[in-house]
Parts: structure tokens; C-alpha cells; sequence
């Protein structure tokens, strides 16, 4: 057999070979068919959290590996983000979305898309997905959150501003009456203004403690019917307004089992009313020996006894009834004992 036979030969037979590779070739980059649905979201409010449920769906006849997606807005995440669809199934994905604020440009609406990309092992580019949907601005509050700090008690309402957009017709509060006061008052066009008070001595608020109450403000469309809800925590803590005229109370240089008489007034400083219900010492060298009221003023006269040399520590309690409350303060006592004649 000449040379140009046996290359013509060897030529004939990779031919096979060369088609069956590109065959191959074809095969394993071919397209991978999948199908997302729906793809529309419908209506998101800015700044909430939305989850969307959408099915990926494989129409191909070859397993799908999806490594990766990407999504197109950090705001948006996919759960799963890796998972393999046989041929003809199906998978549930959630897709995640915190919608950012529009911007006064914007107005009220604006139509947004997100494309999601998804990797796959079989050698391919991405396949990619849109959905849609429309961001609403339905209601803005000024702060999520407002605190009332160091107030004896809240006498001066915190404001939070509000907008709406023009898909709210109204708005409407729901709150613990027990333990807030609030309002809202249209301050002409798209603007509201909220007035929050916490109410003193009624519900589970506990002196000393930090209270927390929730409003939701709810925005109604012209029929009356709710189409967004916004929250607002109020925090606050109620610090007696009842104690003692003084600070404590100090005997020095009390000779030993010699008794000594001070009076102090009980005062309210919010000039709210109560009574005295009990004291109590927390020494027998301590003796309340008079509570009364004089000319509207609550008086209690304490005498004390100085029980050994040095300086002796004691309490008086109180214990009153106001504002449908047992409360109770404390007044500390110093005896400094000393040597008699």
C-alpha cells in the first residue's frame, strides 16, 4: 500500500470520530431548557420584606446543576441558591426582597425589574430570568422608633412626621390605649404628623422599667379597606414621681441609746394625689412614730437611736397607693453613734 493510500485511509477512518466529538460537543453545550414562573411580583412597598415563591422547572432532558444566582440588586437573595433538577422536575425557590426608598424624583411608584442568573455545571453561559414588579411609597414614617428618656413622667408628646402616597385615602391608628395616648393630624396634602404620649400608672407599666408599645399605622384606601401597615415602637421608662423631701436622713453624734426626732414631707412632683398604705424599718433602732396629713402636705416623723458606737445604716419604706399603684420608696437613715456623758 502506497503512503497516499494509507493517509487517505487514516483520513476515512478519524472522520467518524471528528463527527462523533462534535456531536458531543453539542450535546453537553446545548442549552439547558428551564422555565421560571411566574414572573411578576406585583406590588412591593418600599422598605418591607416580600417573599416571592416561583418554580424552576426543568423541560430539558438532562439533569440541571445549578451551582450559583446571582440577582441583579443586592436587595433581592434566592433560597435555594444551589440545587440539581432531574429532567421534568421541579424545585420551589423563595425569592427574598427588601425594596430600597424611592427618591422625591420618583414620586410614589416606579416600575422595577430584577434579573436573576443562574450558573450551571454544564459548561454554558448563565441562564437568566426577569421578574417584575412595581415598588409603592404607601406610607413613610420620619423614624420606626421613638424613646422617651430620664422624664419623670412624659408630660411633652414626641411627634413623628408621615407621608403617604396618593394610593392612601386615610389613616389610622391601632394601639394599647392602656399605655399610650396617640393622634394623628393631617398637616395638609400627603403630610401627617403623629402625637405620642405614654400614659402614666394604668396597664403593665412598672416603675423603674423599661416599657415598650407598639402603634400601627395603618393607610386606607377610599373604600376604607387596609393596604399598608407601618410600625412604630415607643420605649420609655416611668421613674417615680413620688419620694421623699430629702435625699436621706443623718443623725451624727447620737449618744449611745439616746433618741433622736427628724420630720420629712412625702412629695409628689408631678402634684398628683396619694396616701400613705404602710412603712416599714429595716432595723428595730429605727421607729416611724407619726404619718399625717397637714394642710394637704404628707409628713412622717422618724426617730432613731443610736444602737453602738460608729455608723450605723438603715431604710425607711413607705409604701403608697397612687395612680391605682402600690408604690414604694425608700429613705436612707445614718445614725454615727458616740460615747455618753
Amino acid at each position: 500500500m502506497s503512503l497516499s493510500r494509507k493517509t487517505l485511509f487514516l483520513l476515512v477512518a478519524l472522520i467518524p470520530c471528528c463527527a462523533l466529538v462534535s456531536a458531543w460537543r453539542r450535546v453537553e453545550k446545548a442549552p439547558l431548557d428551564f422555565e421560571v414562573s411566574p414572573h411578576t411580583l406585583g406590588n412591593l412597598e418600599e422598605g418591607e420584606r416580600f417573599e416571592k415563591t416561583v418554580t424552576f422547572a426543568n423541560k430539558s432532558d438532562s439533569e440541571i446543576r445549578v451551582l450559583g444566582i446571582e440577582t441583579s440588586c443586592t436587595c433581592a437573595a434566592v433560597n435555594p441558591s444551589r440545587f440539581v433538577v432531574g429532567p421534568g422536575e421541579s424545585v420551589q425557590l423563595t425569592c427574598d426582597f427588601r425594596p430600597q426608598s424611592l427618591n422625591s424624583a420618583e414620586g410614589s411608584k416606579k416600575q422595577v425589574k430584577y434579573l436573576f442568573s443562574a450558573y450551571c455545571d454544564s459548561g454554558t453561559n448563565p441562564r437568566s430570568w426577569v421578574l417584575e414588579g412595581t415598588i409603592r411609597s404607601l406610607i413613610r414614617l420620619q423614624s420606626k422608633q421613638i424613646q422617651f428618656e430620664g422624664a419623670t413622667v412624659a408630660r411633652n408628646p414626641r411627634r413623628v412626621r408621615l407621608t403617604v402616597g396618593a394610593q392612601v385615602h386615610s389613616v389610622a391608628l391601632d394601639f394599647d390605649e392602656s399605655v399610650l395616648l396617640a393622634s394623628s393630624k393631617n398637616r395638609g396634602g400627603r403630610n401627617y404628623e403623629l402625637e405620642v404620649l405614654p400614659t402614666v400608672g394604668l396597664g403593665p407599666k412598672l416603675i423603674g422599667e423599661k416599657n415598650v408599645a407598639e402603634i400601627r399605622v395603618i393607610g386606607l384606601d377610599q373604600s376604607g379597606t387596609e393596604i399598608s401597615v407601618k410600625s412604630l415602637l415607643v420605649e420609655w421608662e416611668w421613674k417615680s414621681p413620688y419620694s421623699f423631701s430629702r435625699r436621706y436622713l443623718s443623725f451624727p453624734n447620737t449618744k449611745v441609746g439616746e433618741v433622736q426626732k427628724q420630720t420629712v414631707s412625702i412629695i409628689a412632683s408631678d402634684g398628683s394625689d396619694f396616701r400613705v398604705k404602710g412603712h416599714a424599718t429595716s432595723s428595730d433602732w429605727i421607729e416611724v412614730e407619726d404619718c399625717s396629713v397637714v394642710n394637704g402636705t404628707t409628713t412622717m416623723t422618724i426617730a432613731t437611736r443610736a444602737p453602738n458606737l460608729g455608723t450605723n445604716g438603715g431604710i425607711v419604706n413607705a409604701f403608697l397607693v397612687a395612680r391605682n399603684q402600690e408604690i414604694s420608696i425608700r429613705l436612707p437613715i445614718m445614725v454615727r453613734g458616740i460615747e455618753g456623758d
